[in-house]
């Protein structure tokens, strides 16, 4: 059973990956329609939010749980701190800024790919 459950893990962390770079990279889907903007604008607001408010997402903790019924150790700490924190050698100490930088340039990334296809299909 402990392997189902692992196995559980790995898909909610890849959902939640696919998330994040649906975040990042989804204003590029306007190129094809811009009615993937609505698509596109509540997945930034939401990952916005997330950060910017310390909120946890709620794949967060559906992971860690899955990973304990798995028999696996869950992380301490939230999704982007564990994974992108340890990527960048943080602490948790760290983890509110990261949090708040990551809100930031959300914002400002989305704003700039916004404005680059209006200006480039206005």
């Amino acid at each position: 059973m402990g392997v189902i459950y692992r196995a559980a893990a790995k898909i909610v962390l890849s959902l939640h990956v696919l998330f994040s770079m649906a975040a990042i990279f989804g204003g590029f889907a306007l190129l094809l329609h811009l009615s993937w903007m609505w698509v596109h604008l509540p997945v930034l607001i939401w990952a916005v939010a997330v950060n910017l408010f310390g909120w946890t997402c709620p794949l967060t903790p559906l992971e860690k749980k899955l990973l304990k019924a798995g028999g696996d150790q869950a992380y301490e700490g939230g999704f982007l701190v564990n994974y992108l924190g340890t990527l960048l050698n943080l602490d948790n100490k760290t983890s509110r800024k990261l949090e708040v930088q990551t809100a930031s340039v959300l914002l400002v990334w989305n704003m700039l790919v916004y404005v680059g296809i209006c200006l480039t299909y206005g």
